[in-house]
């Protein structure tokens, strides 16, 4: 086995998703890079991924330095969740930029206690982002704030 078995994984993730992604390119026309098809970007996108995983394998062999897959703990993915859903419930009723501090606030939770300038900078970018890009750059409906 490796010394970095999580570079190791990862490639390999990579190039079994790259490998899928080409073949499944290979139903639709290809085409050149100036008459592009259905099937290029999917294709091109297949083997950028079969050689990013390939540099994953060679990194993860060739370094000898040891990356153990740390211990997990159940705490993040239960933020995470619970932010997701609580933007889900808040989205429609609360609108776009109350929906999506409570996101950031929510899943960085563990963060804000030692950090609130860092995570209270990340939520206003976001909010701030997603309303220039969602409502004014593509002119969707949606409710921005609660009034």
């Amino acid at each position: 086995m490796t010394a970095r078995p999580k570079d190791a994984y990862a490639g390999a993730i990579f190039i079994a998703i790259g490998v899928a992604a080409f073949a499944g390119a290979q139903q639709y026309e290809i085409g050149t890079a100036s008459h592009m098809g259905a099937g290029y970007l999917p294709a091109l996108i297949g083997i950028f991924l079969v050689v990013l995983g390939a540099l994953s394998l060679l990194n993860a062999w060739r370094l000898r330095t040891p990356d153990p897959i740390a211990k997990t703990s159940i705490e993040p993915f239960i933020l995470v969740v619970t932010s997701v859903v609580a933007f889900a419930l808040l989205i429609d009723s609360a609108g776009l930029v109350v929906a999506l501090i409570a996101l950031v606030l929510i899943s960085s939770l563990r963060r804000l206690f030692s950090h609130p300038i860092e995570v209270a900078a990340i939520a206003v970018g976001l909010a701030v982002f997603c309303v220039l890009l969602f409502s004014m750059g593509l002119g969707m409906a949606m409710p921005l704030w609660p009034w």
